[in-house]
């Protein structure tokens, strides 16, 4: 009776080219799975390197606001008043750069002006 050792290295001889095709596609295959594991883990590393100095990611908006407008459209209608603004850039230990969208006339450019308070 022939062993089973015998008999898979019998195959193996036997079916050459579609055991190379075989073994090739798990290399890949286990290539391709480690080079993915391995980005992602590098992405969420670089993506916490990057963020972990940037502070918070707060939006300040008037209380009137309709949410689900805001969500739609992007932006608030609602204005705050300037005494808010002034408040906020006198706490102390923050730094607020923001930038101020101000009404433009038909004629004026449509570009921000960015301020540090």
């Amino acid at each position: 009776m022939i062993s089973l050792g015998c008999l898979i290295a019998k195959e193996i001889l036997h079916r050459k080219l579609n055991f190379l095709l075989g073994v090739l596609a798990v290399l890949v295959t286990v290539a391709l799975f480690i080079a993915f594991l391995t980005t992602a883990g590098a992405a969420r590393r670089e993506t916490t390197r990057i963020t972990r100095d940037m502070g918070f990611n707060l939006r300040i908006i008037p209380k009137e606001t309709d949410m689900d407008r805001f969500w739609a459209i992007g932006f608030s209608e609602k204005t705050m008043p300037e005494e808010s603004i002034h408040r906020f850039a006198k706490s102390g230990g923050v730094f607020f750069p923001t930038t101020i969208s101000l009404p433009l006339s038909s004629n004026a450019s449509r570009s921000r002006e960015k301020k540090s308070f």
